[in-house]
């Protein structure tokens, strides 16, 4: 949000880290890059075709030494319970498949056009629910729609039996009910091929002297707020 972004900013800059910020006039919220790189050789937002919820990609070409990268982030088209669009519940399913294959074209014409650049990366809440303990979930297989042989899922190469989950109700104080899910995403698209060391998730940790009271589930048997402490994700 514009508020967060005028706190945040500020302090992530004089951290040294360059800011690529989504223009959130008329959405209220929106994307942004922060990195700790030696120059942002150009940035942009490039909007979805397919949005009602003004989505689209944050992009920067960057350059770390002698490499140049291309970062992107996004937010995927999201479920709106109750929403019904042309009389059908609006669970962005369709819309969220279509801008995932923007979102790689966009990252593939990229590295066509630019000789120097050859590594793309996709982060972001992609919204993706393609796997359950049971069951397939309500996406396809991502790497099946974007194409395996152009992108590797980084979580999944180095923790392949961690199911990474990155909404999950059973760890975070802040979320109720019982979902878990690896909703974001880190893939990579290279020239050459590219090892993944590590990943871990980050923001799990409370923020000290900070509580929020949470408000009851509604068919919870107890209405009385609780108190938790605030976590960054």
């Amino acid at each position: 949000t514009p508020d967060l972004a005028a706190i945040l900013c500020p302090l992530l800059e004089s951290a040294g880290y360059r800011i690529v910020l989504q223009d959130t006039r008329g959405v209220g919220y929106g994307c942004a890059i922060a990195a700790k790189v030696d120059a942002v050789v150009a940035s942009g937002f490039h909007p979805f075709e397919n949005t009602i919820m003004g989505r689209g990609i944050v992009w920067a070409v960057v350059r770390i030494g002698v490499k140049e990268i291309l970062f992107t982030t996004t937010h995927l088209e999201s479920f709106i319970k109750g929403s019904p669009v042309g009389g059908q519940q609006y669970d962005g399913v369709l819309q969220r498949a279509n801008q995932a294959i923007q979102l790689a074209r966009f990252c593939q014409d990229c590295l066509e056009q630019r000789d120097s650049t050859d590594m793309a990366v996709i982060t972001g809440d992609l919204n993706w629910d393609d796997q359950r303990v049971r069951g397939k979930g309500i996406d396809q297989r991502l790497l099946d729609l974007i194409g395996e042989q152009n992108w590797i899922d980084a979580w999944k190469i180095a923790r392949p039996r961690d199911p990474g989950y990155t909404y999950d109700t059973k760890e975070s104080p802040m979320l109720r009910g019982n979902l878990r899910r690896r909703f974001d995403r880190c893939l990579i698209h290279s020239r050459q091929p590219v090892s993944v060391e590590n990943v871990h998730l980050i923001g799990r940790d409370a923020l000290p002297d900070l509580e929020w009271t949470k408000p009851p589930h509604p068919m919870a048997r107890s209405q009385n707020p609780t108190v938790v402490p605030v976590t960054p994700s």
